[in-house]
């Protein structure tokens, strides 16, 4: 049986995340199930008097070709191990897809089954690169002015001047930042800061995973900015991995790096007549949408 999820199952459908996907996970499904999660934006199946499906579908707000759109992600998208290969996913998708051609323009997901998602008509919307940065590449810089003092007001202000030169991204707005930071506090991870004085001029958050530090997300507003905040994180580390959108290309200050890149998002177009008509435009699918977009793409979310 599909259903909509109700109060009751929130705690079975935390395990059956947690069991479905690595244990490094546990402490953002902990904060995603007691902050996030909306009983009526997920489906499940139901079998054998348990709960062994889910799909999570999120709404946002998208900035997009200077218009705001209300857009829909799904995650959470798992089933448990004994009952997979049986088309019990591909079931709760034909529903959700039908239901969000008819309610929202685009569907976002992450990218990390493309094969599954292309058969809905999803295309791989954008690219994210990981680098890794040694400690000697940053000898001869100083980490005067970082801090771990966080304002949302300064973290929104220096995000609203980066993500200028960028496109399709997520809106964020005070509220989007005090839950940020509800967030890093919930899952063990951290942010930094740095002032040229008393203005803010980038962040970074960053986790250390025991076996390496990652860094997520990183938020700047020129090369030296940039540097301090790594050497900030660095040190305690002989390196660090560092997250970026794949316009940006940090191998200009870091030589002797050489990124990895990988699918980040994947996006369905579901009304193009009516993207046809709100962006004057002449579009007939998901491919054609993506090439027609001229700014690097922003989107870091994943849920």
């Amino acid at each position: 049986m599909i259903r909509f999820a109700n109060e009751k199952d929130k705690s079975k459908l935390k395990e059956l995340c947690i069991s479905s996907q690595s244990a490094k996970q546990e402490l953002f499904l902990n904060y995603y199930f007691e902050h996030k999660y909306i009983k009526s934006n997920v489906l499940v199946t139901e079998l054998d008097s348990k709960l062994i499906s889910q799909v999570h579908m999120n709404e946002h707000v998208l900035n997009l070709q200077n218009k705001k759109l209300l857009v829909s992600y799904l995650s959470g998208i798992n089933t448990h191990y004994d009952y997979r290969q049986r088309g019990i996913i591909r079931d709760l998708l034909d529903l959700i897809i039908e239901d969000e051609t008819c309610k929202y323009l685009f569907t976002f997901v992450e990218a990390c089954n493309p094969k599954l998602f292309e058969k809905y008509g999803f295309e791989i919307l954008n690219f994210r690169k990981r680098y890794v940065i040694y400690k000697e590449e940053l000898t001869k810089v100083n980490a005067f002015g970082v801090t771990n003092q966080v304002k949302s007001s300064e973290l929104l202000m220096v995000f609203q001047k980066f993500s200028a030169i960028f496109d399709c991204y997520y809106d964020r707005d005070l509220n989007y930042y005090s839950d940020l930071i509800r967030r890093v506090t919930c899952c063990d991870e951290q942010i930094a800061t740095y002032y040229e004085g008393d203005q803010l001029q980038a962040y970074c958050i960053y986790v250390d995973k025991k076996d390496e530090v990652l860094i997520s997300e990183i938020i700047y507003l020129d090369s030296l900015s940039l540097m301090k905040l790594l050497k900030y994180v660095l040190d305690h580390y002989l390196y660090v991995c560092v997250e970026v959108s794949e316009s940006e290309r940090l191998e200009r200050v870091f030589k002797q790096s050489i990124p990895r890149t990988h699918a980040h998002t994947m996006v369905r177009l579901n009304q193009p007549k009516l993207y046809n008509k709100l962006f004057n435009v002449d579009v007939k699918n998901t491919k054609q949408f993506i090439s027609s977009l001229k700014k690097p793409i922003l989107l870091n979310e994943k849920f």
